[in-house]
């Protein structure tokens, strides 16, 4: 047995992505880079985590709208991104202990008691053993076309009738994908006591057949597919269906067994007294801290940037590695100023996990 419980199951990855013998991804730093990608209204207690697929990075949410659609759609919740790129799951597996550490707790003690994750692909994976770990800490999960095990246990859960009726034998070890599966299990019926679950996959995704199976055991109104492969012209349309749903985060209610949010007049923590010049929520104060954000009125910094700086474009589709028919990559979009602050992106840090392959 590995020392490391889940390197196994990283390696099985790397396998299953033709990746190099040879390839080490990007360090895991302390703490979790977290982006601010939507500010919540005021006093909301809701927060969504973005977590994207391998060779992808917070950004590219926004990138493709998807904060800016769920704000349209009505939520109200704080959004933020999370880099939790593969060097969270290898050598070691840290992405839950920093997920949990640097962004959920630090909301949890600002009043955030209404959490949702969002992932695709790799990010279904981190979301899913984040909740697997805390369930009691997740208000609901939004997977699109989420990695789910390597081959040969995906034949072996086939073969026992599907998720539903499916027994581990011999039970998994703690490095085995089965013991994701058994997880799995736990969302079959409507007795669940799992935090609710959306998936969403399109139907010629090379995950199609993992997806479906816990598909089978999901209430139907939380299932969502449309043709198209893995690519973010697929998961794109995906995200429109869920959000036309309407039982998106922040409208469902919290929990009731958390505790109150804290009163509006406690002091803001010394990060935010020494570095932040805008009036912000609770919310808002909990992610800038978790993240290291940079948080300006709009107006202070336009004096910093220089005169004869061109607008941002808006969003444009390009095409995006055309020849292997992936669909289409989009161009970056505006940053957003409510409430008179704009969130500031940060440098991504050195170093690239963009590999040839299938995206995870």
């Amino acid at each position: 047995m590995s020392k490391h419980p889940f390197l196994q199951i990283v390696l099985s990855v790397l396998v299953v992505l033709g990746v190099p013998a040879c390839y080490r991804p990007r360090p895991a730093t302390v703490p979790l880079r977290a982006l601010p990608l939507e500010p919540g209204t005021p006093g909301t207690r809701c927060l969504v985590v973005f977590l994207p697929g391998r060779g992808d990075r917070p950004e590219d949410y926004a990138r493709h709208g998807f904060p800016a659609a769920l704000r349209r759609a009505g939520s109200p919740c704080v959004m933020v991104g999370v880099d939790s790129h593969l060097g969270y799951f290898f050598p070691q597996m840290t992405l839950t202990t920093r997920l949990d550490e640097d962004v959920l707790a630090p909301a949890r003690a600002h009043g955030i008691d209404d959490v949702w994750l969002v992932g695709i692909s790799l990010g279904g994976l981190g979301s899913l053993l984040y909740a697997r770990e805390h369930p009691a800490a997740v208000h609901g999960l939004i997977l699109l076309a989420p990695y789910l095990g390597e081959k040969d246990v995906i034949q072996e859960v086939a073969a026992g009738g599907g998720l539903a009726a499916w027994t581990p034998q011999p039970p998994p070890g703690e490095a085995d994908f089965r013991r994701l599966w058994v997880f799995l299990k736990g969302f079959a019926g409507p007795g669940s006591r799992l935090p609710p679950l959306w998936l969403a996959y399109g139907r010629d995704d090379a995950f199609a057949l993992p997806n479906g199976m816990l598909a089978a055991v999901l209430p139907p109104g939380r299932v969502f597919t449309a043709p198209g492969g893995h690519t973010w012209r697929t998961w794109s349309r995906l995200w429109e269906m869920y959000l036309k749903r309407g039982e998106i985060p922040g409208s469902l209610g919290p929990p009731a067994s958390l505790p109150a949010a804290p009163s509006s007049s406690q002091e803001p923590p010394p990060q935010l007294r020494r570095r932040h010049h805008a009036r912000l929520t609770a919310a808002e104060e909990a992610v800038a801290v978790a993240g290291e954000a940079v948080v300006e009125p709009v107006a202070e910094r336009a004096r910093h940037e220089e005169p004869d700086r061109q607008p941002r474009p808006g969003l444009a589709e390009v095409p995006h590695d055309a020849q292997e028919g992936r669909g289409l990559e989009v161009g970056p979009a505006p940053l957003h100023e409510d409430h008179g602050v704009e969130l500031v992106r940060r440098q991504a840090a050195p170093g690239e996990d963009r590999l040839p392959g299938r995206r995870l």
